[in-house]
């Protein structure tokens, strides 16, 4: 009975696949549609000339856009602070026991690694605080977020242009122990009263009415992001990188001796078939593949790197030396890995009830015919 079981636990499996596929397509129409009708998918409308909240408007309307709009962690958040005496000024969580004496131990240990940390976390009240400039205690109050949340992801992301061209937040995952990067929010009090931190036109001029401005702004689905880096890797616009792999544990005296975590469950929708390619490398077609097995695909490629555990055992400096090393590189349709992972990459689709179908598409090259006409010594002979 172990046959027909099998066989009939793939069709039940396939048919999910088919439903899933379309109830997806039937959510990019709908949201197609949503936009033409003026309205973005949270409901927002998108006409600067209706748009919903201005600078007439009440505190709560304000504070609830701005909200909708920066959000990310909303447990934690960085507060400015600046140094009277040094003229020093930075951003630190925001913290209720904040250098409360024999509590604070400030900066002997830091703020992720206190046990008496009480991080404040994202009201209505503190943005107030925010656009007003002003603490409860009456001092200056500006404040900044960490977009990257807890599973990774992130609502918005915020192109910096001070040095070098980037996006904020630079991570694809979340360091161990930290928060990531950290963003300064707009429109803080003082700043915008010079005519600073505020948003411009395509004059570069600032908008005479920021919150109307703000109302205007559209947010993208995930399927229109989807369909943009899609179409940008159509477009060869997407360069293929080589990709580290960093396995932090989050408690290194509970890790295995192989420091390698498990493997992380794929529950997304899978295709059928993939198509595997034996070339130069292990080319493995990535289209409709979910983040998560391109994942556990980039990880058979990805081993420890020796250099850095020799030199850290002998307290020599590890600056610049990669704990683990990684072989795949992400290109625009393909994940492409060394060709002795071919397979190990098989029986990880096999596993995940995935057909695969392999080209070899290797050079045989041609026969050479050639004689010996050397001399053999008598060890070799």
């Amino acid at each position: 009975m172990k046959g027909p079981t099998v066989s009939s636990d793939r069709e039940e499996a396939a048919a999910i696949r088919d439903r899933l596929a379309a109830l997806h397509a039937e959510r990019a129409a709908l949201e197609a549609r949503l936009a033409e009708l003026g309205t973005d998918a949270t409901g927002h409308i998108l006409s600067l000339d209706v748009a919903p909240v201005a600078a007439s408007s009440s505190p709560g309307e304000k504070i609830s856009l701005f909200r909708s709009l920066f959000r990310g962690r909303e447990d934690v958040f960085p507060k400015r602070w600046t140094n009277s005496r040094t003229g020093r000024s930075g951003y630190a969580p925001a913290c209720a026991n904040e250098w409360a004496p024999r509590i604070c131990n400030k900066p002997r240990i830091k703020c992720r690694e206190c046990s008496h940390r009480a991080f404040i976390p994202v009201t209505d009240e503190v943005i107030g605080r925010h656009l007003r400039g002003r603490d409860t205690d009456g001092t200056d109050f500006t404040m900044g977020v960490y977009p990257l949340l807890a599973d990774e992801t992130c609502r918005f992301v915020d192109i910096g242009f001070e040095s070098y061209d980037r996006l904020f937040p630079s991570q694809d995952t979340m360091p161990a122990g930290g928060f990531g990067n950290l963003i300064a929010l707009p429109l803080p009090h003082a700043p915008r009263q010079s005519g600073n931190s505020v948003f411009l036109d395509d004059d570069f001029q600032p908008h005479a009415d920021q919150w109307r401005y703000l109302s205007s702004v559209g947010r993208m689905t995930p399927v229109e992001v989807g369909d943009m880096t899609e179409e940008a890797g159509r477009r060869g616009r997407i360069l293929g990188v080589r990709l580290p792999v960093v396995d932090e544990h989050e408690a290194p005296w509970l890790a295995p001796p192989s420091r390698r975590k498990p493997d992380i469950p794929v529950t997304d929708p899978l295709p059928r078939t993939v198509d595997v390619v034996l070339g130069d490398q292990v080319y493995v077609d990535r289209n409709g593949l979910p983040a998560s097995l391109v994942n556990r695909l980039v990880r058979l490629a990805a081993f420890q790197n020796p250099e850095f555990y020799s030199n850290q055992a002998m307290r020599l400096p590890t600056f610049g030396i990669p704990r683990v090393i990684g072989c795949a590189e992400l290109l625009s349709h393909h994940v492409a890995l060394p060709r002795g992972c071919v397979d190990e990459v098989e029986r990880l689709l096999v596993s995940l009830g995935i057909a695969v179908r392999r080209r070899d598409e290797r050079n045989a090259g041609r026969p050479v015919e050639t004689t010996f006409e050397g001399e053999l010594t008598r060890e070799q002979q």
